[in-house]
């Protein structure tokens, strides 16, 4: 064994087997950590006992070695190994000397084991997770369950773990460990699911742990909590193929916090079962596997569902329930069973930023973007031009959108205005051109059908008229009036009346004309608008009719408009 390498010739190249180094800081052995590097996560493929032989090139399998060191030996083979890392016990001297010559290529810790004692527990670790690796690789090519994966990994995880699906129900859990309190040991009998144990991300509650691959969320312990659960710690990370939730799964650790090590272990079984979860649903469409959401569906069908819910369900699919919300339909698709249809959902779901949610209802795929209240991150102009880029140009889909709204519970007029504005596409086609680079036209907004809506419809529906008026640009404008004692609502009424003459409008405000100027292009900026456009000015002359209507007698600024109607004279 030259070099102390054990006889292991597939070290290194189990299926590219790098353990952190935060895990193996998890080690027992190893009782004190007097100095790491910054970087924890870097991966070695194998232990590995230092001498003062030069390393052979190529004889690393393919990653980097952890060289297992006594404090006698340390600095002469870093001196003369100018790429190694060492894991360096019982160091002597000011740590500080340490770090200040070697730099991030030094761990030091303290043990009541000699070097090869420790050296032997690294390498039964590395072993261990190589040929947990391995079965979870075997586990994947043979379209096992999660249930099979995880009983793989029930010896190297560090904690009772259990996985639920989109509905709610248990798929796997640790079966070879104690349940560490009662209520799970509840749910390995029953395999029903408490209230309590359904998780999802939301700030109050939860904090995202910086790591590698898979989002991770850590539970934070509350007032409210008492007894077993204020001593839990949980781990959970949400599995999404096409971007659906297939599964979440929790993993329960003790009462204090999770090392970094075992974050990680956790995290690299959740990539896993993502990867088993993408072999099994492959093909999306030819599985019928199409992603849905179970709370997207509910709305969409018009059930009155309590608000708690709504949040606590929005919260598991990482929607801010605070955000400004838009939705998008998607169309034309590719027949189902055709290869296209997983990339358009990739696709989709990278629309926004990927703040958003691609999921299908009935035949139609839509997509929710949402974002942290802004007045133009959800512009129609940013919503073309992200289309063009993912949709429009490699697939020739083209969407139809709803406006800016808030809460989820308004989805289903926002799905209303997204199919009006998709049945009215013609008439739009007809009146605005497309202006595209080659004529076409990628999103069909409802602000653009609106007028034709009303114009069609007999009996519009008061409701969803009420929520067409809401969260408009002029509502947002003339509660900032109101708060800052400022008249843009009035400016901008007197610019679009004028016809974008800024002349006219500095004239009958006794302002100058370069103010005008500067008020309405600061308002083109914050809502991302365009004043050329003659839909954009059509919606919000539209507005300012309804503002009237409802402001006449009872808003001091209407009075004001009301009052200056000679202008238009």
């Amino acid at each position: 064994m030259r070099n102390g390498h054990a006889p292991c010739p597939d070290a290194g190249k189990t299926h590219g087997c790098s353990v952190p180094l935060d895990v193996v800081l998890d080690l027992e052995a190893l009782e004190h950590h007097l100095c790491h590097p910054a970087n924890l996560k870097r991966g070695f493929c194998w232990p590995a006992l230092a001498d003062p032989t030069p390393p052979v090139p190529g004889r690393q399998g393919g990653g980097p070695l952890l060289y297992i060191v006594g404090a006698d030996a340390a600095r002469g083979f870093l001196a003369g190994h100018v790429e190694a890392f060492c894991l360096v016990v019982q160091p002597e001297g000011d740590l500080s000397d340490w770090l200040a010559e070697y730099g991030d290529r030094v761990c030091a810790v303290s043990s009541t084991l000699d070097v090869m004692q420790i050296f032997a527990q690294v390498q039964g670790l590395f072993s261990q997770i190589a040929l947990w690796l391995g079965a979870m690789e075997l586990a994947i090519a043979r379209h096992a369950s999660l249930q099979q994966l995880l009983d793989e990994g029930e010896q190297v995880l560090p904690g009772f773990v259990y996985i639920y699906d989109d509905k709610g129900s248990l798929r796997a859990y640790t079966r070879s460990m104690v349940p560490p309190s009662p209520s799970y040991v509840e749910l390995g009998k029953t395999g029903n699911l408490r209230p309590e144990q359904v998780l999802g991300p939301h700030r109050k509650d939860f904090e995202a742990l910086a790591c590698e691959g898979p989002t991770v969320w850590l539970e934070k312990p509350t007032d409210g909590q008492t007894g077993e659960r204020r001593r839990e710690r949980r781990l959970f990370s949400s599995v999404e193929v096409a971007h659906a939730d297939i599964c979440t799964i929790v993993m329960v650790g003790g009462h204090t916090q999770p090392t970094k090590g075992q974050v990680t272990l956790f995290a690299l079984f959740v990539t896993y079962a993502r990867r088993l979860c993408q072999a099994q649903c492959r093909s999306a469409a030819a599985l019928g596997a199409e992603p849905r959401h179970e709370l997207f569906d509910k709305l969409l069908n018009g059930e009155q569902l309590h608000t708690s819910y709504i949040e606590s369900q929005a919260r598991r699919l990482s929607v801010p329930t605070d955000a400004e919300l838009k939705l998008l339909q998607i169309g034309p698709l590719p027949p189902q069973g055709q290869a296209p249809l997983p990339s358009v959902l990739q696709e989709a779901g990278r629309l926004n930023g990927g703040e958003c949610r691609a999921f299908f209802h009935e035949d139609k795929l839509l997509v929710l973007c949402h974002c942290e209240k802004s007045d133009n991150r959800l512009s129609v102009r940013r919503i073309d031009a992200d289309l063009r880029t993912h949709l429009h140009r490699p697939f020739g889909a083209v969407a139809s959108s709803s406006q800016v709204f808030s809460h989820l519970k308004n989805l289903e007029f926002a799905y209303r205005q997204t199919n009006i504005a998709f049945d009215l596409r013609k008439a739009i086609d007809a009146e605005f051109p497309g202006s595209g680079p080659d004529g076409s036209r990628a999103v069909y907004a409802f602000e653009d059908a609106f007028l034709f809506y009303l114009i069609t419809q007999k009996e519009p529906d008061a409701r969803f008229l009420a929520f067409s008026f809401s969260h408009t640009v002029l509502e947002k404008i003339h509660a900032e009036d109101v708060g800052h004692d400022t008249d843009d609502v009035w400016l901008l009424w007197l610019y679009l009346h004028f016809e974008r003459r800024a002349s006219a409008v500095a004239e009958a405000l006794h302002m100058h004309r370069n103010t005008v100027i500067y008020r309405i292009e600061r308002i083109c900026r914050r809502f991302d608008l365009d004043f050329t456009d003659q839909g954009t000015r059509d919606r919000l002359l539209l507005d300012y009719k309804v503002y009237f209507l409802a402001a006449t007698d009872t808003h001091q600024l209407a009075r004001k408009i009301r009052k200056n109607a000679s202008l238009s004279s």
